[in-house]
This record gives structure tokens, C-alpha cells and sequence, in this order.
């Protein structure tokens, strides 16, 4: 079974890591793999605290002020290199995957559930010497509406 999805997720991959439209990985995972009930029963349910710190960072840009990250829920594809899972970052619905051999992922936050607007956040986890801030590539402003 895990096979199957094998061209995918290496598809994935390769848009997530060259892609300028952000929404290019967002549609290949959303429609290719989470809407499969048999790709979400792969994996095993784990915690990633570096990750939920990087996707709160991440999204705390975007809402423009800090917010608690509740109701997380991440699984790990180890054979694939994935991790994908949900929280909400306050009100915010966000969902997210990450490859930890690219040390690269893509969270989406949904801003405003009525008017389906979701911004897409590209990110990599880079270990930085302690005391040194991080760095913030500006904003794509791109979302899907």
C-alpha cells in the first residue's frame, strides 16, 4: 500500500522544494494524498515540538501576534520521509506536512473560514546558534481563496 503512494509523495517533494506558486504543493497534497482515508491511516501518530514551534512562528506572522497551538494531531510516514497533521493556532484551523530529509514543509492557515481565505506558508527548519535571530523571508502574499 505505501507504494502507491510512493510517485507522489516524491512528486510533492519536488514541487514543494522548486515551486514558486506555493499553491502547487498545497493542491497535490490536499487532493492527492489527505483526501485518501487509506494515504491518513498510514504512518504513526507522534509528536514534533521543533515543528509546531516553527508552524506557530510561521503562522504568528501572519495573524500578527502570538497564539496558542491546540488540538495538534501529527502523524510519520517514516518509509516516506513525511510528517503531515492539523492544529489550531487560536481560532485558526492550520494544516501542515513536512519532509525531514529536506528539513522543508508548507503549513496552511485558514484565516477566515467564511470566506475560505488560506494563506500558505512555506518553511525550513534550520537549527540557529543559541541568541541568534532568525531569519524571515518576506511574505509571497499568496492565498487561496
Amino acid at each position: 500500500m505505501l507504494q502507491s503512494y510512493r510517485g507522489t509523495v516524491d512528486a510533492l517533494r519536488r514541487k514543494l522544494e522548486t515551486s514558486s506558486d506555493l499553491v502547487e504543493p498545497w493542491t497535490c497534497f490536499h487532493d492527492e494524498l489527505a483526501s485518501s482515508q487509506e494515504f491518513l491511516g498510514l504512518g504513526t501518530s507522534k509528536d514534533h515540538p521543533k515543528l509546531w514551534a516553527i508552524v506557530a512562528a510561521c503562522c504568528r506572522i501572519v495573524v500578527g501576534r502570538e497564539l496558542p497551538v491546540t488540538r495538534r494531531a501529527l502523524c510519520h510516514v517514516r518509509e516516506l520521509r513525511l510528517w503531515h497533521g492539523v492544529c489550531l493556532l487560536g481560532p485558526h484551523p492550520v494544516a501542515v506536512f513536512y519532509f525531514d530529509d529536506l528539513d522543508q514543509g508548507l503549513a496552511a492557515l485558514i484565516q477566515d473560514p467564511r470566506g475560505h481565505r488560506v494563506e500558505l506558508l512555506r518553511f525550513s527548519c534550520v537549527e540557529l546558534p543559541p541568541g541568534t535571530a532568525p531569519i524571515l523571508a518576506p511574505r509571497s502574499n499568496q492565498h487561496l481563496s
